[in-house]
C-alpha cells in the first residue's frame, strides 16, 4: 500500500503527529498562509489537538511540536503555544502507528 492510500484513508485524532503532505510549500496555498501568519512547513510536526467537521472538510487544531525518539520512546515537546486551525486533507500521519499492541 503506497503513502496515498495510507493516508486517504486516514482519520485524525486528537493527539496524532502529523506532517504537510509533499509539496505544500512550493504551493499558492502555501504563500497565503504565511501572509496569513500560519507556521505551516514541510518538514514540522504538528500536534492535532482536536478536530471538527466543517462544511466542506474536516478542520483541525494544531501546535507545532518538536518530536524527540529516545531509547525507542516517543517524546513530543511544544515549539509554539500558539493554536491554530487547518484543513486536515493537507496533512498525513508523521510516524507509522505500531502494531502488535
Amino acid at each position: 500500500m503506497d503513502s496515498s492510500n495510507r493516508s486517504s484513508h486516514w482519520v485524525p485524532r486528537t493527539s496524532d503527529i502529523v506532517c504537510l503532505k509533499p509539496g505544500f510549500d512550493r504551493s499558492f496555498e502555501a504563500v497565503a498562509a504565511r501572509r496569513a501568519g500560519l507556521p505551516l512547513k514541510e518538514g514540522a510536526f504538528y500536534e492535532v489537538l482536536g478536530c471538527q467537521q466543517g462544511e466542506i472538510s474536516v478542520v483541525l487544531s494544531l501546535r507545532e511540536v518538536r518530536v524527540v525518539h529516545v531509547g525507542g520512546i516517543q517524546h513530543v515537546t511544544k515549539v509554539s503555544s500558539e493554536i491554530f486551525p487547518y484543513v486536515a486533507e493537507r496533512f498525513e500521519p508523521a510516524f507509522k502507528p505500531k502494531s502488535g499492541f
